[in-house]
């Protein structure tokens, strides 16, 4: 597999998905996730925790995902020769 043909590929998907609906589909996906990795202390933890993991389980995501989602997307629909 050749990188270039995959780097195009990804350009394209994210032209026609645009920089918001990939930043949003990332951040249900990291949400999704914590939510199953924490769900041991969501199904039998106090509420305190289940409050705390909740929270967590939705902010990280957006806080962590939002910045580097739209860097890769910049990084991607540049010009080819702004790529070099």
């Amino acid at each position: 597999m050749n990188i270039a043909r995959v780097l195009t590929a990804a350009r394209k998907l994210a032209k026609s998905l645009g920089r918001e609906r990939v930043t949003n589909i990332c951040c249900v996906l990291g949400t999704c996730l914590a939510v199953f990795v924490e769900r041991d202390a969501l199904m039998n933890g106090p509420p305190a925790a289940q409050l705390g993991t909740i929270a967590l389980a939705i902010a990280v995501p957006i806080l962590y995902l939002t910045p580097l989602v739209w860097l890769v997307y910049r990084y991607l629909v540049r010009p080819n020769h702004e790529n070099r």
